[in-house]
């Protein structure tokens, strides 16, 4: 999924192409940028909530460098983690079989750093010590819980993925139960 813009001066769109070859546009959006923030966090869910679901990316050539590719494991014990972190890897995968990203295991590390340093950035710029670039308090404040959601989907992501019981982990450090 590429942003486009459908015109000089003009609205942008976004078209999905559906396993079977079909071509679906997306519109409304009101530059590249509002386009990306749908691909990167919206895509998904719309992809689930449409019924279909992409086919899976082509797969990259093989090299020497290459790392392989992590299969998702059963979500963690605990009612409240598993279910959330089920809904955060379904929509995980959509994105990445939609955008043919590899998720191996430097990728699910690699986005934590990523989703940290957008964090903040969003900080920062709340706080009066980065460039708003216009934003007002509300976008900034946006921004920031839009990003501080990034990096709790993909703490659970990277906890998933490495095999990492989450409910015994904030039991031993935390001293509470998630799941009661």
């Amino acid at each position: 999924m590429t942003p486009k813009p459908l015109g000089f001066f003009s609205d942008w769109y976004v078209d999905v192409r559906w396993p079977d070859g079909q071509k679906e546009r997306v519109t409304g959006f009101t530059s590249e940028h509002h386009a990306r923030g749908w691909i990167e966090h919206e895509s998904p869910t719309w992809l689930l909530t449409n019924g279909r679901v992409m086919a899976k990316a082509p797969a990259a050539k093989a090299s020497a460098a290459a790392k392989p590719s992590v299969e998702p494991r059963s979500p963690p014990k605990g009612v409240a983690l598993a279910a959330l972190t089920a809904r955060f890897e379904a929509a995980s995968q959509a994105y990445a079989a939609g955008n043919a990203i590899t998720r191996d295991a430097d990728w699910f590390v690699l986005k934590l750093q990523e989703e940290l340093g957008e964090l903040t950035q969003a900080w920062m710029k709340l706080t009066g010590r980065g460039r708003p670039r216009g934003a007002s308090e509300e976008d900034l404040r946006t921004a920031l819980a839009d990003e501080t959601a990034d990096l709790l989907g993909h703490i659970l992501l990277f906890a998933n993925a490495q095999g990492i019981d989450l409910d015994a982990a904030i039991e031993r450090k935390w001293m509470f139960k998630p799941g009661e």
